[in-house]
Parts: C-alpha cells; sequence; structure tokens
C-alpha cells in the first residue's frame, strides 16, 4: 500500500481519529424517554454583535411513561425569560419555585400525571460556546466573512435550543429567524416564507420539516451568499430541486466542486432501491467550518476546502465530500442510529458511497484504489493507536466514536458484505432496512437481519468477528512452485486474547498460456494451504483478485511470477499486489520490470505510483535513475508518488529534480509531496529551497504546509523561526497546523513551550488539537500546567480527549527516558543522513569508473593489431603486484573489505543495467 499519499483529501463529518483506547472509560447506556419531543418550533433573532440567539422555542411531547412526571430537556448556558406549559386551550406560566427547575445544563419541568400531551413555551437568550458559531473579521483576519452557521454533531444542539439531545428522538422541525438585512438564512425543509422589507430592517425566514429528524440534525446558516438553482431527476421520473450556497465571488468554483450532485441522487437512488426521501437538496459552503461536511437533513454544510480552483481540479476532486454527505439523507437522516454506538450505520454507510460513486463514475480499478486507501487509513489507526469493536459502548464522549474504526473499516464491512452476498442480495438487504425502518431510528442487528433475509445466508459469524470484536485478520500467504503444482500456504497472523480468528473466503488468480482462472477455498483456522495443479510454469498470480477479504496481506512468491504479473495481471489492484511484493527483491530483472511498469503512460497511475514506491525501497542507482525519469510522468498522481519515492535518496541530481518538482510542476500535491521530500533528505542544499515555498499560496494552503512538514522532516533546528511566525493567529489554518506539529517535532525550551501553550485558547478545535499533539511530542514536562488549563475550560470532545491522553504522557516517569531516546533517535538519523550521502557518491563514482573502464576497453579493442597476441606482452607491461596498492594509496584512502564487496555488487548491477532498457507494458 502506498502509506496514505494517496488518502481521501477532505476531511469528513465528524470523524476525529482521537485516542480512543487511551484510558479506561465507563460504558454508557441511553437514558430513559418518558416523554418524546414531536415537534420544534424556533422564533428566534440573530444577534452578531453579542454573538447571542433570543426568541422562543415551542416544543410538542407526548407521554411514553405512564408514570413520569418529569419532562428533561438539555439547554446549556441559557438565560430563560419564561417557561410555560400549554394543555389544550389552556396555557400556564410556571415558576421556578415548583414548576420547572434550570440547573445550567438541564431544564426540568414538571408535567401534571394525568397530561398525555401539550406543548412547552421557553423564551430565552443563549449565548453559545459550541453548537452555533460566529464568524466576523478582525484585525488579523480582514477577511474573514461575516457568518453565522451551526454544527450539532454529537450532541451540541443543546447549546442554543432545548431539546432531547439524543438520536433516538426524532422531530418535525420548524425554524423562523431574523437576520440583518442583505443576508440569506437557511435551515431544513421548506422556505415557507420570507420577508425582506426596507434597508435597515431585519429579514425574516420561515423554514418548515414535516419528517422527523433528530436533535443533532437541526441547522441554522447565516450569511451573505452567491445562490444558483438546479434540478435532479431521479429514474421515477420525480424532479427534485437542488440549490447551491457559496461565498460571494466562488460561483464557477462552486459549481466545479458541486457539478456531480444531480447525477448522485439519481445513482443513489437507483443502486439503493429507495428514492432520494426529501423534497429537496441545499447544499452551502461556509468559512471555517469545524469538520469536512455536515448533512442536515435536506441542507449539507460544507467546509471552504471543498471549493476547487482549476489548477486543484487537475488531480484533486470534491466528488467523495459531496457523495458522502448526500448519502447521509438516506443513513443517518432517514433512518437513524438509536445510539451512538452503533453510529457505523450513519458513517460506515456514507463512507461505502462514496466508493459506489466512484465505482459508476471511474471504473471498477479506481473503486479497489478507494477500497485500499480506507484499509490504509484503519490499518494506520489499529496498528498506532488502538483497536475497537466497530460497536462499542465504551467511551467518555461521543465525538470519541467517531474515528478510523467507525468510517473507514465501517464502509470496509459493507464492501465486504457485498462481495459475500452478490449485488443482487446486497442491495435487496439494504432497501428492505431502509423500507422498514424509514423515519425510525436503527441498530446494527436490524442491518443484519435484513441482509439474512435478503440472501438465506447467517451473518452471524461475520458481524461477531468483523464488527462486535476489535481487530482483524492479518494475513502472510507464501507461494512455492514444483513439479507442476502451485502451493499457496496461507497464516493468520493476528495476535490478541480478544482476536479472533476469521472466517475467510479465500482465493487465488492463477495465469497460463494467457488464461486467468480463479481458485478458493473457505479457511477458519489460523494455517491452511490451496494446492493447484498447473501445465508447466503459471505466467502470473493474483491473490484475492476479486478484493473478498480486505486485511493487510504479507506476499511471498517467485519474482518471474511477479515480474509477469506487474505485466499482464488482470486488474491494476492484482498488478500493484506484484509491484508491492517485488520491493523484497534487489536485482535487475525486478528493477526492470517496476521501471518498465512506471515509465508506461498507458498504465494505470494506481501501478505507476506502487511502482514507484517499491523502486524507493529498493534504493541503489539504478532505481534512483528510474524514478528520476518517471518525475516527467503526465498523470500527476504519478509524479506526487515519484517525489515522495526521492525523498529516499540524496543524488544532487534527485534534489535538483524535487527542486523542479517542488518549484514548477503544475500540480499542488506534487509541490507539496516534493517539499516533504526536499525535507526528507536532510541534505542542506535541499532544505534551504523549503522558506521560499513559503511564500506560495495554494488550495487549502497545501505547498505552505508541505513546506512547513518539509522543515521538521529536515531535523534542522534553524528553522524554528520559521515555525514561531507561520503558527502565530492570522497566518492561514492549514499553515498554522503544520507549523505547530513541526513545531513539536523540532522546538524545545521555554520559547517554544509557552509559545504552543498560548494557543490553546484559539477558537480551531482541530488547531487546539495539533497544539496538544505538538506537546506530547515536545515531552516537556513543564507544559502540563497549559494541558491543565485546558481541560478546565473545554468544551470540545475531541479536544478533552487529546488533552487527558497529553496529560498522560507529560506525567509519565518515563520522559526522561523519552527525551533520550528522542536525542539518540535524531543522531541516528544524522548518521544515517551521512552514510546515504557516502553511498550514494561511491555508487556513482563506480557507475562512472565502469562506463569509462568499457569505453576504453572497446577503444583499445579498436586501435590493437589484430596479429598481437592478447596474452604475450602483459605480464612484461605490467608492475610488480606490491606496488599497486601502494600507488592507490596515494591518491585515495583504501577502502574497508565490506565497502569493496559493497563496491563490486553495485558494479555488476550498474553494468547489468547498462546493456539492458526497460520495456513497456502492453
Amino acid at each position: 500500500m502506498l502509506s496514505g499519499l494517496f488518502a481521501r483529501t477532505h476531511a469528513r463529518c465528524a470523524c476525529a481519529g482521537t485516542s480512543f483506547g487511551s484510558a479506561a472509560v465507563e460504558r454508557k447506556y441511553e437514558r430513559s424517554r418518558p416523554f418524546v419531543v414531536t415537534h420544534l418550533a424556533l422564533d428566534l433573532d440573530v444577534l452578531f454583535e453579542a454573538r447571542a440567539v433570543e426568541g422562543e422555542a415551542r416544543i410538542d411531547f407526548e407521554r411514553r411513561a405512564p408514570n413520569g412526571r418529569e419532562l428533561a430537556l438539555d439547554a446549556v448556558g441559557f438565560v430563560l425569560h419564561s417557561v410555560s406549559l400549554r394543555m389544550g386551550d389552556d396555557e400556564r406560566l410556571l415558576s421556578d419555585k415548583g414548576g420547572y427547575a434550570y440547573d445550567g445544563e438541564t431544564l426540568t419541568v414538571t408535567i401534571p400525571e394525568e397530561l398525555l400531551r401539550g406543548t412547552l413555551s421557553v423564551r430565552y437568550r443563549a449565548e453559545p460556546r459550541v453548537g452555533l458559531y460566529f464568524l466576523a473579521p478582525d484585525a488579523e483576519v480582514k477577511d474573514r466573512p461575516r457568518q453565522v452557521w451551526s454544527q450539532c454533531q454529537d450532541e451540541d444542539g443543546r447549546h442554543w435550543f432545548p431539546c432531547l439531545d439524543k438520536p433516538h428522538v426524532k422531530m418535525t422541525t420548524e425554524v423562523r429567524v431574523r437576520v440583518p438585512a442583505g443576508m440569506t438564512a437557511l435551515s431544513n425543509g421548506a422556505l415557507i416564507a420570507s420577508d425582506t422589507p426596507k434597508q435597515g430592517e431585519n429579514w425574516m425566514f420561515h423554514y418548515r420539516l414535516d419528517v422527523p429528524h433528530p436533535s443533532y440534525l437541526v441547522t441554522l446558516v447565516v450569511g451573505e451568499f452567491d445562490e444558483w438553482l438546479e434540478t435532479a431527476t431521479l429514474p421515477s421520473g420525480r424532479e427534485v430541486p437542488l440549490r447551491y450556497l457559496v461565498p460571494v465571488g466562488r460561483k464557477s468554483d462552486g459549481k466545479r466542486a458541486f457539478a456531480g450532485t444531480a447525477e448522485m441522487l439519481r445513482l443513489f437512488s437507483e443502486r439503493i432501491g429507495v428514492e432520494y426521501p426529501w423534497e429537496s437538496y441545499a447544499q452551502v459552503v461556509v468559512s471555517d467550518f469545524i469538520f469536512g461536511g455536515m448533512e442536515n437533513t435536506t441542507a449539507t454544510t460544507m467546509y471552504e476546502h471543498i471549493l476547487l480552483d482549476k489548477t486543484a481540479a487537475l488531480d484533486i476532486e470534491s466528488h467523495d465530500l459531496v457523495a458522502h454527505e448526500l448519502a447521509h439523507q438516506w443513513f443517518g437522516d432517514l433512518v437513524t442510529c438509536r445510539d451512538w454506538s452503533h453510529a457505523w450505520l450513519n458513517e460506515g454507510f456514507a463512507t461505502f458511497m462514496e466508493l459506489i460513486e466512484r465505482e459508476a463514475r471511474l471504473g471498477r480499478d479506481e473503486y479497489d484504489q478507494g477500497v485500499m486507501v480506507d484499509l490504509d487509513a484503519y490499518l494506520g489507526e489499529a496498528n498506532a493507536e488502538y483497536k475497537r469493536p466497530i460497536v462499542s459502548g465504551d467511551y467518555e464522549e461521543p465525538i470519541d466514536l467517531f474515528d478510523r474504526h467507525l468510517y473507514q473499516k465501517g464502509g470496509l464491512v459493507l464492501h465486504m458484505l457485498r462481495r459475500m452476498l452478490g449485488d443482487v442480495c446486497f442491495w435487496s438487504g439494504v432497501r428492505s432496512y431502509l423500507e422498514h425502518h424509514r423515519n425510525g431510528i436503527v441498530e446494527t442487528r436490524d442491518l443484519m437481519r435484513a441482509l439474512e433475509t435478503s440472501s438465506g445466508i447467517s451473518l452471524e459469524r461475520f458481524f461477531d468477528h468483523w464488527v462486535m470484536r476489535p481487530g482483524h485478520p492479518e494475513l502472510d500467504v507464501k507461494v512455492a512452485f514444483a513439479d507442476d503444482q502451485l502451493t499457496i500456504d496461507v497464516e493468520q497472523k493476528q495476535t490478541g486474547h480478544d482476536v479472533a480468528v476469521f472466517e475467510l473466503p479465500f482465493e487465488v488468480a492463477v495465469c497460463e498460456d494467457g488464461v486467468w482462472t480463479t481458485h478458493g477455498r473457505t479457511i477458519d483456522q489460523r494455517k491452511a494451504s490451496l494446492v493447484i495443479r498447473t501445465n508447466g510454469r503459471p505466467q502470473g498470480i493474483v491473490i484475492d483478485p476479486e478484493l473478498r477479504v480486505t486485511a493487510p496481506l504479507t506476499l511471498t512468491a517467485p519474482a518471474d511470477l511477479l515480474q509477469k504479473t506487474v505485466e499482464l495481471g488482470p486488474s491494476a489492484r492484482g498488478r500493484a499486489q506484484a509491484a508491492e511484493a517485488l520491493a523484497k527483491r534487489n536485482d535487475p530483472k525486478t528493477i526492470a520490470a517496476l521501471a518498465a511498469s512506471l515509465h508506461n503512460e498507458d498504465e494505470s497511475w494506481i501501478v505507476r505510483a506502487q511502482s514507484a514506491a517499491s523502486l524507493a525501497k529498493i534504493r541503489g542507482v539504478t532505481a534512483e535513475l528510474a524514478l528520476r525519469e518517471g518525475s516527467r510522468a503526465l498523470h500527476p498522481k504519478v509524479r506526487r508518488a515519484v517525489a515522495a519515492a526521492l525523498g529516499q535518496f540524496s543524488a544532487d541530481e534527485s534534489i535538483e529534480t524535487l527542486v523542479e518538482l517542488a518549484k514548477r510542476d503544475a500540480s499542488y500535491m506534487v509541490n507539496a509531496t516534493a517539499a516533504r521530500s526536499l525535507g526528507k533528505t536532510r541534505k542542506k542544499a535541499a532544505v534551504e529551497r523549503l522558506r521560499g515555498l513559503l511564500k506560495r499560496d495554494s488550495w487549502a494552503d497545501v505547498i505552505r504546509a508541505g513546506a512547513l512538514d518539509g522543515m521538521a522532516a529536515s531535523g534542522d533546528e534553524d528553522f524554528v523561526s520559521d515555525l514561531l511566525e507561520w503558527s502565530q493567529y492570522g497566518r492561514p489554518t492549514r499553515a498554522r497546523r503544520a507549523a505547530i506539529a513541526a513545531l513539536g517535532s523540532l522546538g524545545e525550551g521555554r520559547k517554544v513551550r509557552e509559545h504552543l501553550g498560548r494557543l490553546l485558547v484559539d477558537k480551531d478545535p482541530h488547531l487546539r488539537t495539533s497544539v496538544l499533539a505538538a506537546l506530547e511530542r515536545l515531552n516537556d514536562p513543564k507544559a502540563r500546567s497549559f494541558v491543565h488549563d485546558a481541560l478546565e475550560h473545554e468544551l470540545d470532545g475531541r479536544v478533552l480527549r487529546r488533552a487527558k491522553k497529553t496529560l498522560a504522557a507529560l506525567g509519565s516517569d518515563k520522559s526522561k527516558a523519552l527525551q533520550k531516546q528522542r536525542e539518540e533517535t535524531q543522531r541516528l538519523e544524522k548518521e544515517l543522513t551521512e552514510l546515504k550521502v557516502r553511498l550514494s557518491k561511491l555508487e556513482q563514482s563506480l557507475e562512472r569508473k565502469a562506463e569509462s573502464g568499457a569505453a576504453k576497453t572497446a577503444a583499445d579493442s579498436a586501435a590493437a593489431p589484430k596479429a598481437a597476441p592478447p596474452k604475450a606482452a602483459a605480464p612484461k607491461a605490467a608492475p610488480p603486484k606490491a606496488a599497486a596498492p601502494k600507488a592507490a594509496a596515494k591518491t585515495t584512502p583504501r577502502p574497508s573489505q565490506p565497502a569493496k564487496k559493497a563496491s563490486k555488487k553495485v558494479a555488476n548491477r550498474v553494468a547489468k543495467k547498462a546493456s539492458k532498457k526497460p520495456g513497456a507494458r502492453r
């Protein structure tokens, strides 16, 4: 796999990637519901200067518990003006002396025993710290727009309106809001009334949604926008109005970003079997949004980075984020998880539907690549942080669950179910699941039973292993051939007392005489084998050709089979699998096969990128030459892979190639990747180029972030002043976060510690988590006071968890040992860099000598008389044996014995490579 190089560019809804398993937590159980809210009507004034909302909330409720006496509403930090209760035609003003109680977090109203349903009216003022966000320009950020936008997931709606703030309570809603003249307001459902009076008076907008949805999907956005309308036609012929709102002046970028929306509505309606369930769909782009997007019912909010300029659109797209949030209109909005422990039914499906859109638009190879990218993302968390069941009630804050297990692993589970059941049964089960639970709440077993009913296959073991338990299979596959028999041994190497031995469909595709056939068996033990009789030596092999199992795979196979598979494999993934396995080989034929793949413009970028990554692992002069030639590839994603690979080399020519890619390539992403690689070379001539890249503006500030990442990778402490400057408030947010991360790697001492500590009050929660991560890497126990203070005031669950993890790390008794280890690592990295430079110079010197020797030999042969005896004169002309080393010692140091052996091997490789030119795949 390509180690995240081609991971999804955009952030998602609430994906936090927090350290879920960092501390023991108490299991959460859903609270009782003696009463439920059936309708919420908000009538509010938006007060920009005060950063507040004021008005009335009318709440219709119904009794569920016969003996229930109290309706407890979530309402944080309100100033209450009045609370009244309507029972039929009678409305009673309640007193805080007995009719209701409010403790600053919960509004508890006493309900008469005989009342089955009623309406509660709450007049209040709220100045929310979370849930509803107010934006305005200031001295450092003059171009920030005046906006208000909500973000209620997971349970932040309670900060700006009273509600039962849990996903299992669904209600109809209406929002009537007054905003400054000239501004537009967007909320859920249909705009049923609007009033735009004369200049200077507030404008009013009134939205209503008559289908129930939970409080976390209620939305309000206010600001100045450019707008346009479109229509999507569904398979039934029904037309759905589409509305787009983007920052003023960004309409062309917005049309580029949202161009596929209408087709996605049609595609998803057709594939899912349930048509788009709402009357309309709107997408609005706001500034400084804390997630990538949020799937509010009928009205998705997007962050500004979804808007692409022409250069960004060369190799970045917004289809994945648009598809993800649109899919939630079915999965999360139409049917909603009963509690957050089952939130993968929302996020896993949305992630999976990204792949479905990708497959329909770009084909099967791109679908498979998307699966592998998601697997890579999930493994990054599972291997480096923690493993947990997808369905888990063990968490502190709901946001803790919104990680790569919930999103990527959840999507992978759905992909495997699709492969297991086949498209007909899988989509039939999904349709039944949605139709049966329409407008309701769901648990994991609801999906499992629907799929079992549609397919007739028991899925208990699959769900138990993949969803209800932590971990995944780790497959070690060894291929051997002898006596017309191909033997494939597979071992599940995962460990852990609560990690299962998985039941897996194990398949192998084999090529004989140009024809690919598939062979397979089910394995349910640690070790198993598959034996295949062949007519002679096969020409290629692919493990799991249909990608039925999403698990890390280590493949060892005969080199000739892998080399042929890189050329002849039936799919891009199969050829990339062989290219990845060849990274463990280091021979001329392997390098030639990978180079041919990299340079073949007719090959998929997926295979070419993997070939570049494998050449980087092999190292050596020939591999380096192949990568430099690959820097001229037409596809920007291939050039990006080459730029990443060249960071493993330090020859002057490779550095110049990286400089060219960083400064002049047409792709922002190539520029940024090359900047990171320049830092990784740790050569002064390379890293000194990074400061110039800080002047480059780009989409989402990716070039500047790449340069700052490169500074961190360089290990050069001279960059600390640059990092301090670029982490200051007023700089672009993504550059700030990159600079902060770099300070954690390069910085030390009081100045850096206190600078990072001051940044913990920044308004951006992502930036605060970056600061905490940097403080942990800084490993300075004196930073504990800053983290303690942050814990006292923090409201964002993602930041809270990160702060606790950082505090635990800074308080560890191992802190001194970790600091010593860090210093030792830096010393070893410096020595390794120096050795790489020396080895590169030696290899290039040997190559020049080999070429010079070959040329001299050819010239001597041409000049020598044909009749001259080949050996007679040589002994007389040769100097004494003892004199040769002595003479050589005067000009060059005598190499050690290991160096001689290494030099001989390099010379042999160079000589072989010089006689052969890489071919191209056909």
